[in-house]
């Protein structure tokens, strides 16, 4: 019996069975590629809102999404005319969100509580892209961001 018992002692521990803590990120996707579904509660600005996301069956995630790769105006600009375009990137992401959106390419945001993620209007069209095509964003990879305010206060 004792033999047994350190027997599984040994391979468990081997295998880490029982160690692995669920906040330890190397047992953590660090993206979810998705679909997953999500209904719209609120629109901050062109690129931040908050969903009830489903990311599995019997499951419902209220949660704050970023746009990737992107960079919206802010709704506190510095200058009217960012606070003007930010209202206008808000309203086209509310018109071609609407209700529903599909989240892909989930992952952790710098800011506490936040996602990134690509989001998708029902009929398929990345918001992303709207908004870029509208002139209300511009492509983002993380590095320095040009000014929205630039010869226009």
């Amino acid at each position: 019996m004792k033999r047994t018992l350190v027997a599984l002692l040994l391979i468990f521990s081997v295998l880490g069975v029982g160690t692995a803590r669920a906040d330890d990120p190397i047992h953590m996707p660090t993206v979810i590629s998705g679909p997953v579904q999500a209904d719209v509660v609120s629109v901050y600005d062109g690129d931040t809102f908050t969903v009830l996301a489903y990311p599995w069956p019997g499951v419902v995630m209220h949660v704050s999404v970023r746009l990737m790769g992107l960079d919206a105006p802010e709704i506190r600009g510095k200058c009217q005319f960012e606070k003007d375009k930010a209202q206008e990137a808000k309203a086209l992401t509310i018109a071609n969100a609407g209700t529903h959106v599909v989240l892909k390419n989930i992952r952790h945001d710098k800011y506490a509580g936040r996602v990134l993620a690509d989001a998708y209007t029902t009929d398929g069209q990345s918001l992303a892209d709207l908004l870029i095509a509208a002139g209300l964003a511009r492509p983002y990879d993380g590095g320095k961001r040009e000014p929205w305010c630039t010869g226009q206060q």
